[in-house]
């Protein structure tokens, strides 16, 4: 054994052990040489300590394979610099957990264990489509895999003195399938679609994305870790039903800000009903009048339906646009929290001194970051839009603020204007 490497996490502090490989495992899919092959090879045991209760949670064997001789010294847990190779984790029994494809230091295949009938079944589809080297698999989604053969062998002598004979042994075979995700257009995308838990790490099959062993928390693509002792029991609904593709690029690019969203609202407002809790139903309609952009209703409980006006919204610029789709989410957020007053108005918020500030400011940043050119006055401007059933309106603003909002706003509603606003995707 030789020195320890530490490598903290945001739950987890990893422990790094070298170690000195006696039996000389080696792991081969039979194409290289073994001898060769067993000094590209290293060993490491890694443990895991929980950050809040400083125990050892769980631990197990880092295998790496180094395919290009980099200095192994340089490569650490989730640390790979330049690798050209395979990591390949073992529990602490020797039962093979998943593994990593590197090349060039970046996952390029994600590793896991299958059975020999389905690697014959793919190698009999491969042959049959005419040899291809990837083949997608059932109910993978947007996944292409193959699968490959592994081969254990260790260093072994037998006999005693000049008549003990060394040669490698073998020891077990596991099969495995290796797959990336591809985009609708067959080009990869990102590795980490298909291991957002812990990319490029050990996972413990016993282990939930809370870092609990034999929990019940489960990951979700919208919501992250939920249910189990998360705290977060629902995850976010949202249906799109979009035609118009000004409306609908607004849409997606609010959608895909769902997490910033979320943030925005949760963190303002907070209170029992979260974000995540709703469900949500967007599309556009022609059947709103021309002085409506958009309307929110509340379906039943926790869901609502949000309708963007097809005959009007498109022909503004897009910064208005978001600025109207993310205020009609704060509407059905605030439905779902508040009740309003007989003049139409949200009432029992004014206790929040700063909640309209801390939205505004928060509401500014994502529209920045949606539409990096647009002005702090008109950011600021848009993200007022969209307040005026709250009380803050008033309370909060002069009339001179008011005027400048509605200006503004009216600027970048109207392109013949000869001062017009903003950015448009119809002429």
């Amino acid at each position: 054994m030789d020195k320890v490497y530490i490598n903290s996490e945001d739950k987890l502090t990893v422990y790094e052990v070298e170690l000195v490989n006696p039996k000389a495992l080696v792991v081969s899919n039979g194409a290289d040489n073994t001898a060769q092959q067993s000094i590209r090879s290293h060993l490491r045991l890694l443990l895991f300590e929980d950050n809040a209760t400083k125990a050892i949670k769980f631990g197990c064997y880092m295998f790496i394979e180094n395919d290009n001789e980099q200095d192994f010294k340089k490569i650490h847990y989730k640390e790979m610099q330049d690798l050209d190779g395979k990591v390949i984790f073992y529990d602490l029994n020797g039962k093979m957990a998943n593994g990593w494809v590197y090349s060039k230091g970046k996952v390029s295949l994600q590793m896991t264990l299958t059975t020999e009938k389905n690697y014959l079944q793919m190698n009999q589809n491969r042959r049959a489509n005419g040899g291809a080297g990837r083949e997608k698999l059932m109910n993978a989604g947007d996944l292409e895999c193959n699968t490959a053969r592994l081969d254990t062998y260790f260093w072994g002598c037998i006999g005693a003195g000049s008549q003990k004979t060394c040669s490698w042994h073998f020891k077990e075979t596991k099969y495995v399938t290796m797959c990336r995700p591809v985009s609708p257009s067959g080009d990869e995308t990102t590795i980490d679609y298909i291991a957002p838990l812990d990319y490029g790490g050990y996972w413990p099959e016993s282990m939930d994305c809370n870092y609990v062993i034999n929990g019940s928390a489960i990951y979700t693509e919208d919501c992250g870790c939920i249910g189990g002792n998360t705290g977060k029991s629902n995850c976010l609904i949202i249906v799109e039903n979009v035609k118009d593709s000004c409306l609908k690029a607004q849409v997606n690019l609010a959608l895909n800000a769902k997490t910033t969203i979320r943030e925005m609202l949760n963190s303002t407002f907070g209170g029992t009903v979260m974000f995540e809790d709703l469900e949500l139903t967007i599309r556009d309609t022609t059947n709103l009048s021309n002085t409506t952009d958009a309307e929110m209703q509340r379906l039943s409980g926790l869901a609502f339906e949000i309708r963007l006006n097809q005959n009007k919204l498109p022909n503004t610029s897009k910064e208005y646009m978001l600025s109207t789709i993310y205020h009609e989410i704060l509407h059905a957020y605030l439905e779902s929290k508040l009740t309003k007053g007989v003049d139409g108005r949200y009432i029992n918020i004014d206790q929040h001194e700063e909640m309209a500030n801390k939205y505004i400011i928060l509401m500014t940043g994502a529209l920045k970051i949606a539409f990096p050119n647009i002005s702090d006055s008109e950011a600021w401007a848009l993200s007022w839009g969209g307040l005026e059933e709250t009380p803050f309106y008033t309370t909060k603003l002069t009339d001179a603020q008011r005027l400048q909002i509605t200006g503004l706003n009216d600027r970048h509603k109207n392109k013949s204007l000869t001062n017009h606003l903003g950015t448009y995707c119809k002429p």
